[in-house]
């Protein structure tokens, strides 16, 4: 049996407007300051990511871009690793520009663990069976 093609950058994204508010309204919230993050499972077979880093958290351009960019790379390696689909928002903070890669790598892990260990038990509680974990490609 062939692999499921790869999703494309631009599909691993959260870019709508009306599904990142739909996301804001119905999705959980976690928090592992200076992350918090808001989540809900998709269907779509893989994850979608959005950061957001307010005018509040830095006041510059420069420093909220740079927050992001170290955000969504963190998060992206850490997504594409784990086999989820859920899509995700993150409301990073300030700290995050001053964290060592390693820790905000760890920080991230730790949420997105956090994560899998709450759709894991509520799999449970519905009765479905584990999925299977990914074939190597």
């Amino acid at each position: 049996m062939p692999a499921a093609p790869r999703p494309r950058p631009r599909d691993l994204r959260l870019t709508r407007g009306a599904e990142i508010r739909e996301l804001l309204k119905t999705g959980r919230r976690l928090s592992a300051p200076p992350l918090r993050v808001v989540y809900r499972p998709t269907d779509r077979g893989h994850a979608r990511l959005a950061v957001q880093v307010s005018r509040r958290t830095a006041r510059t351009a420069v420093r909220r871009n740079r927050i992001r960019r170290r955000t969504r790379e963190a998060f992206r390696r850490l997504l594409s690793d784990s086999g989820m689909a859920v899509d995700v928002m993150v409301l990073a903070g300030a700290e995050v520009e001053r964290l060592p890669w390693d820790e905000l790598l760890a920080r991230g892990r730790g949420v997105l663990e956090q994560i899998d260990r709450i759709e894991q038990a509520e799999r449970i509680e519905r009765g479905e069976r584990e999925p299977s974990p990914p074939h190597p490609a």
